[in-house]
């Protein structure tokens, strides 16, 4: 798994871009262990509408997908102060 950054329409929410090469469908996409999305389609890439409250907190966050037990790399999502 990558994770992109984000990918902002004009007056909506932040989305945060993914791209995997395998991952099951309906795993979670998971942010600092909280589920904000699911898989819907085995590879490729998606976009993830994420909470301001999750990516506004500057630090490290955690990023990665949890699925039939199993889960992926986990990626650092770095927020400057």
């Amino acid at each position: 798994m990558q994770v992109k950054g984000f990918s902002n329409e004009p007056f909506g929410p932040a989305r945060l871009e993914i791209e995997y090469s395998v991952a099951d469908v309906g795993a979670a996409v998971i942010f600092d262990e909280v589920a904000v999305g699911v898989v819907d389609r085995s590879t490729g890439h998606q976009l993830v509408p994420l909470p301001a409250d999750l990516y506004g907190k500057p630090g490290r966050h955690e990023v990665y997908l949890r699925g039939n037990g199993r889960e992926s790399n986990r990626l650092e999502f770095r927020v400057e102060p």
